[in-house]
């Protein structure tokens, strides 16, 4: 794949006194885990997970999800083993947000938050193995009141950053330590409320944006970045948006979307000029009807989403217990 393109000419360029990365970008480790086939379902040990978010590490054959209320990250390997990789709110009062493992340089990016408010909002770089925070930085740094809401990596290590608050995307190169302004434009503009996902193609040619409310995907060129615009959305069935979009991935060349309790498939054409939508409403894999769905990823072929019930979170309500990481075949669309 095309490796992404420096940063926009002009950006400012804000270093941290942090201590230095301690990863490198040699070679992966060899998998030593069992072929432990995934579970269709795996229900979270703790009622306070909230997990916003969820990736995978295809080495370490293991789904990473942080908690909105307890501000740690919890692995669950893929026999449904849970153990916690970052002790979070022992360290301060911290929201986990979105967060995404680059498996081949052994690090895992996360967005956190503190308070309901998301200030002072930053972004961390852990060591996917230990947990080790090795790195940090402010948004304030670059944008005063932007909000890390979900990052995702590029083959090159690089990482970019949605904020919600701002039309804004950041990308960060963990080499120089660096985060800049890679990205800005009117079609990230936030309507009721801003940008709550972000993707990359396969090829590494455009990142795709979810907006939240009202539901939009915008789309940037990797390598140029100036070249924004909102991708148009084809909807020729009887089914429509019920919620904000959340969460975002790309499987064979479509973006599948989470909101809530549906899963919607955006078939784009080349240019990501437009896409043509499809919905379906969630079950869990034992049937069961599923509300508050913010996450997915993909694992192994499939799609994996995570129930969070980010809404009750966010009113103070009680969530639906257990939480869950869940399977969706994509197949699932092809049914009549």
């Amino acid at each position: 794949a095309d490796t992404a393109p420096g940063d926009t000419a002009g950006a400012a360029d804000t270093r941290t006194d942090a201590t230095p990365d301690g990863a490198d970008d040699t070679a992966a480790p060899a998998d030593t885990t069992s072929a432990t086939s995934l579970r269709a379902d795996y229900p979270l040990a703790s009622d306070q997970a909230y997990p916003e978010s969820v990736t995978w590490d295809p080495i370490g054959r293991a789904f990473f999800t942080g908690s909105m209320a307890l501000g740690n990250v919890t692995r669950i390997a893929a026999d449904g083993t849970e153990s916690e990789l970052f002790p979070g709110n022992a360290e301060g009062e911290w929201l986990v947000l979105g967060l995404e493992a680059d498996p081949a340089r052994r690090r895992l990016w996360v967005c956190a938050g503190k308070t309901r408010a998301l200030t002072g909002s930053e972004l961390w770089l852990l060591d996917l193995d230990t947990g080790e925070r090795l790195w940090r930085v402010d948004l304030d740094t670059v944008q005063p009141g932007g909000v890390c809401i979900d990052v995702v990596v590029t083959s090159d290590g690089a990482a970019y950053i949605a904020d919600r608050a701002f039309p804004n995307v950041y990308r960060v190169d963990p080499q120089a330590q660096s985060l800049t302004t890679f990205a800005t434009n009117p079609a990230l503009t936030p309507g009721a409320v801003g940008a709550n996902g972000i993707a990359v193609d396969a090829q590494e040619r455009f990142l795709v944006v979810a907006k939240f409310l009202p539901p939009e995907l915008v789309r940037i060129k990797l390598s140029a970045p100036l070249d924004v615009a909102a991708v148009d959305l084809l909807n020729d069935t009887d089914d429509s948006f019920t919620g904000g979009v959340d969460g975002v991935t790309i499987l064979d060349g479509a973006a599948y979307l989470a909101l809530d309790h549906q899963i919607v498939r955006a078939v784009p054409d080349p240019s990501w000029t437009y896409a043509t939508l499809a919905f379906r409403d969630l079950s869990l894999p034992n049937g069961d009807p599923v509300t508050g769905v913010s996450g997915i990823t993909t694992a192994e072929g499939t799609l994996y989403l995570s129930q969070s019930d980010v809404t009750r979170f966010a009113i103070g309500t009680p969530p639906n217990l257990p939480f869950h990481v869940f399977r969706v075949d994509p197949a699932v669309f092809d049914a009549p």
